[in-house]
């Protein structure tokens, strides 16, 4: 057997054979990956139970180890925007919020949620910005560009719906401007019909119609059976305080039809009494 001389060009042995620091950065940079995740992971848990705080630093820690985590960004801006709700000063989380959902845009346009939730800052801060306006008609940008990647992400359908309304509130739309936010509201809930919330902003808004056009009540009922199944919703869920909220808008609804609201409550198939037992 005759052997010959077999050598390997540089280029092919350099792809065969990496060099020690090559295979040690790369091996960095998979364990810096995997730590970063679990840093996320523990950081979902921390917002879960509303340790928004605890949260924040875990997503910092995540974005230190991988920067390119269109997820973390996502997660630590929702923590962002939930700190400012309770913050003496909340435009600059804000603020900061809106960047990392900028940032995470950047790395992944196509990504539903961080649009979602970059539109509802937007919405919030609207409702103190002097350009109220421009922040709404932005917030209601966000919640079509949602739509557009993910049309069957039903949270899109209701934010949208919510920001529909407030601009026909401010314009005086109530014909085309709610019917929109109606129909929003129903695609929601043909996508996830346990949605609660799309129940309440529909029930409100058939509330405000029937008061603004003296309707009869045939739509008042309309309201109050949406808030009654959003009211069951929660309570199943033993979301405590959304449930109340619920009730405390079917309450509303009883003080302004008065006399009538005892009659069409106990016309209901699902008395709201009940569900307090």
């Amino acid at each position: 057997m005759i052997f010959k001389d077999f050598r390997l060009s540089s280029e092919i042995s350099s792809t065969l054979f990496p060099a020690q620091d090559e295979v040690a950065a790369s091996s960095q940079t998979i364990d810096a990956s995997k730590v970063a995740s679990k840093y996320t992971y523990q950081g979902k848990i921390s917002f879960k139970y509303e340790n928004y705080d605890e949260a924040i630093e875990n997503f910092n820690q995540a974005l230190i180890l991988n920067p390119n985590d269109a997820q973390a960004y996502i997660e630590r801006g929702n923590a962002l925007y939930e700190n400012a709700q309770s913050s003496g000063n909340p435009d600059e989380e804000y603020k900061i919020a809106l960047k990392d959902f900028n940032n995470a845009l950047k790395l992944n346009p196509n990504e539903a949620e961080a649009y979602i939730s970059r539109g509802i800052v937007r919405y919030d801060m609207a409702e103190y910005s002097p350009n109220a306006k421009e922040e709404y008609q932005a917030a209601l940008a966000d919640f079509n560009r949602a739509i557009e990647k993910n049309p069957n992400n039903a949270k899109a359908y209701v934010q949208r719906g919510i920001t529909q309304h407030k601009i026909s509130q401010n314009n005086g739309d109530i014909n085309q401007g709610y019917q929109k936010a109606l129909k929003d509201f129903d695609v929601a809930l043909r996508l996830d019909p346990q949605l609660a919330e799309a129940y309440v902003q529909k029930g409100n808004v058939l509330y405000e119609l029937a008061k603004i056009k003296g309707a009869n009540e045939a739509n008042y009922w309309q309201a109050i059976t949406n808030l009654q199944t959003a009211a069951k919703i929660f309570l199943d869920r033993k979301e405590m305080e959304q449930y109340q909220e619920a009730l405390e808008d079917l309450g509303n609804i009883c003080l302004a039809i008065e006399s009538d609201c005892q009659a069409l409550l106990n016309n209901s198939q699902v008395n709201i009494l009940s569900f307090g037992s």
